[in-house]
C-alpha cells in the first residue's frame, strides 16, 4: 500500500476573483481603481489584456471628464489608447519632441492639445466630452484614488472565488 507523496506538486484549478487593478497617473499620487476578474497566482493577480485595456480606457475617459490638464494626464491618456509617441504626435499635430516636452511638463501645453486627446478617449469609451475647456486644477494635486465606474466586469458577470480557494 502506498500513500500519495504529501510534497508532490499538485496543480489546483485556477482560482478567479475580483481584484482591484490600480492605475496611477505618473508620479502625481492620483490614481484610478477598477475591479477586474483575475486569476490568482502565487506571485499576484493575473488580469487579461482585454480587461486591462477596457479599464484603462475607462480611467482615461474619467480623467478627461475631471479635467486634470497636465502633461502626466496627457501621457496617461495616450498610453491608454495605446499610442506610441509618433502616432500621438501626428494625431495632435505636434512633433515628437514637443509631445515629450508636454508630457514631461517642461513646456506649457496648449489646452487644445489636451482637449483633442481627451475628446478622443472619451469617444473611445462611448462618452461625450465638454466643448469649453474647464479651469486647470491647482498645482498641488491632492493624493487620491478614484474608483472607475462601472467596475469591470459588469455586475451581471461577476464571479467570486469558491470557499477554500487558494492561489495557484
Amino acid at each position: 500500500m502506498s500513500c500519495p507523496d504529501p510534497c508532490a506538486i499538485v496543480a489546483p484549478e485556477p482560482c478567479r476573483a475580483l481584484v482591484d487593478y490600480i492605475m496611477m497617473i505618473g508620479n502625481t499620487k492620483v490614481g484610478f481603481v477598477a475591479k477586474l476578474l483575475a486569476t490568482l497566482r502565487v506571485w499576484g493577480p493575473e488580469f487579461t489584456p482585454a480587461d486591462i485595456h477596457q479599464a484603462e480606457i475607462r480611467a482615461a475617459s474619467t480623467l478627461a471628464q475631471t479635467a486634470l490638464i497636465r502633461g502626466q494626464s496627457l501621457q496617461f491618456m495616450r498610453l491608454a489608447v495605446p499610442w506610441d509617441e509618433p502616432t500621438a504626435a501626428t494625431f495632435l499635430g505636434v512633433t515628437v519632441p514637443e509631445l515629450q516636452a508636454f508630457e514631461a511638463e517642461t513646456t506649457v501645453m496648449p489646452p487644445s492639445i489636451w482637449l483633442a486627446l481627451a475628446d478622443y478617449v472619451a469617444k473611445l469609451d462611448g462618452r461625450s466630452h465638454y466643448d469649453i475647456p474647464p479651469p486647470c486644477p491647482p498645482e498641488n494635486w491632492q493624493p487620491r484614488v478614484i474608483r472607475v465606474w462601472p467596475d469591470f466586469p459588469t455586475p451581471s458577470s461577476q464571479t467570486f472565488p469558491a470557499p477554500g480557494c487558494t492561489p495557484c
